[in-house]
């Protein structure tokens, strides 16, 4: 944290010393980049440790700040200062940034917060390629729901489960639906709404929560 406040300082000093300061900024900005990667391997590799995840999560939610904030001055701080190592530090936060964003999204669930969704590009073009690369495991699951399916991952114990609305996104919030779906045996099921080209995780499995149970069927209704 220490380290993103000195950061901090550093980029609203650039408003007063000019190009000179971005040779340090990108330096620094490396730095962070760096912390970045080292908390979303930690959770690639280790996800069973439920522990980890959360220390993990907080990691990233910090940086994902930093990251937004830095962005929130962009067009302010090019228009003084357009140049290669501007562009270029900015480019680093922004290819960063977006993949902040769904690693964010997606450890809300494991440590106990409420999440609305990742969004489907964002979900098959930034996350899963990363997952593949690490050596996770995706499967689909075969159960009939009209305008929804669902697909589990998994990697030395952890899984998670997601069910997709296959709708369009809207910006007015229209194509949501809500799909409900039952367990093997007696273990119940549940319900969720899922927004238009979204995915929603389900359920996990880690070494806190152990309670992951088979898909049996499911069915969905438009609910605007």
């Amino acid at each position: 944290m220490k380290r993103i406040v000195l950061i901090l300082l550093t980029f609203y000093s650039l408003c007063s010393y000019g190009q000179d300061t971005f040779d340090n900024s990108l330096k620094m900005i490396e730095n962070i980049n760096g912390q970045f990667m080292d908390a979303a391997s930690s959770f690639l590799e280790y996800p069973y440790e439920h522990e980890n995840t959360v220390r993990v999560y907080e990691r990233i939610k910090t940086i994902n700040v930093f990251y937004k904030e830095q962005q929130s001055h962009k067009y302010e701080l090019l228009s003084q200062y357009d140049n290669y190592k501007a562009r270029q530090y900015f480019a680093s936060i922004d290819k960063n940034q977006l993949l902040a964003e769904v690693l964010e999204e997606l450890l809300k669930k494991i440590v106990g917060y409420n999440s609305r969704g990742i969004e489907g590009p964002m979900m098959e073009v930034g996350l899963e390629p990363l997952l593949t690369t690490m050596g996770w495991a995706k499967k689909n699951l075969n159960i009939a729901c009209e305008n929804a399916y669902f697909c589990e991952y998994e990697y030395k114990g952890f899984r998670m489960m997601f069910v997709k609305n296959i709708l369009p996104s809207s910006s007015h919030g229209d194509n949501t639906i809500e799909v409900s779906f039952t367990y093997e045996g007696m273990f119940g099921g549940g319900s969720y709404y899922v927004g238009g080209n979204l995915y929603r995780m389900i359920q996990y499995k880690d070494n806190e929560s152990r309670g992951y149970h088979k898909l049996t069927r499911a069915e969905s209704k438009r609910i605007k």
